[in-house]
C-alpha cells in the first residue's frame, strides 16, 4: 500500500469517512497529501546540498478550506506523518522537519490550491535571507517597496504590524489583553514577516471570525475585520 493509500484510510478512518463523498470540483484530503508530496519533490530538484524547507504552505480557496477546516487538526497531523513518511522513503533530510500550515485563499478557485515553501539555502555559514538583508542595507535605492504597510486598530488604539509575533486574548500574558467573557485567555496569534501577515486562532473556545466567516489560519491581502467574543479588532492600510 502506497503512502497515499495510507494516508486516505487512515484520514477517513479518523474522520468516520466525513469527506468521502465530496462535490464536484471539491477537494479530497488525499489530494492534498498529494501536492505536499510532489512539491517535496519539486523543491527537491531545485535546491542545492544542505538546504533546508522550513515550510510548505498550502493554500485552498474559501470553499474547500472552510469543508476541509472542519477536521484541521486531523489534516496537518496527517500531513506532518507523510511528510516524514515520505522524506525518509526518497531519502530527503531536507524536509524531514517541514512545518505544514493550511491557509485560505479567498483569491483562488474551488478545486484549486496553492503549494508555496519556505526553504532556507546555506552558503557556507550564512543563509540566504541573512544574505537578502545584507544586500537591502548595502543597496536600499535598488529595493522599491510596493505592498502596502497595515495596522491594527482595537478599542480606539492603533498598533503598529512590525516583524514579530502578537498574541491576542483575555488572559494577563498577551500582547494585546481584551476584557471580554466570549474570548479565551490566549486566543489568536498574529505573525507578521517582511512578506506576509498571518492570522492564526490557537483553538479558542468560541472561535476566531474574519470578515463574518471563521477561521483557523487567514493569509492577510487586504483590510479585514476580526471579530472575538463581542468585541471587533481591523486589520487596515496604514496611512501615509
Amino acid at each position: 500500500m502506497s503512502l497515499l493509500d495510507q494516508f486516505e484510510v487512515s484520514f477517513n478512518e479518523l474522520s468516520n469517512g466525513a469527506l468521502t463523498h465530496g462535490g464536484l470540483n471539491e477537494l479530497q484530503p488525499v489530494e492534498v497529501a498529494a501536492a505536499v508530496q510532489q512539491e517535496i519533490v519539486r523543491v527537491f530538484k531545485e535546491v542545492n546540498p544542505g538546504a533546508k524547507l522550513l515550510e510548505l504552505r498550502i493554500e485552498l480557496a474559501t470553499h474547500d478550506f472552510e469543508r476541509l477546516g472542519r477536521f484541521n487538526a486531523l489534516l496537518n497531523d496527517r500531513l506532518r506523518d507523510i511528510v516524514q513518511k515520505f522524506s525518509e522513503l526518497k531519502r530527503y533530510p531536507f524536509a524531514h522537519e517541514t512545518k505544514i500550515l493550511v491557509v485560505e485563499d479567498p483569491h483562488l478557485t474551488k478545486g484549486v490550491l496553492r503549494a508555496t515553501p519556505t526553504i532556507e539555502e546555506i552558503i557556507g555559514d550564512a543563509t540566504l535571507p541573512n544574505l537578502f538583508e545584507e544586500l537591502v542595507n548595502y543597496a536600499p535605492e535598488i529595493i522599491e517597496e510596493k505592498k502596502p504597510t497595515y495596522e491594527l486598530v482595537y478599542g480606539g488604539q492603533v498598533y503598529e504590524l512590525s516583524t514579530g509575533t502578537i498574541t491576542i486574548g483575555r488572559g494577563e500574558n498577551v500582547s494585546i489583553q481584551i476584557p471580554d467573557s466570549g474570548v479565551s485567555r490566549k486566543h489568536l496569534e498574529i505573525s507578521i514577516t517582511q512578506d506576509e501577515i498571518l492570522i492564526e486562532d490557537l483553538n479558542s473556545t468560541n472561535g476566531t471570525f474574519i470578515n463574518g466567516k471563521q477561521i483557523n489560519a487567514y493569509l492577510v491581502t487586504e483590510p479585514v475585520g476580526i471579530n472575538l467574543g463581542s468585541s471587533k479588532l481591523e486589520i487596515r492600510i496604514k496611512s501615509e
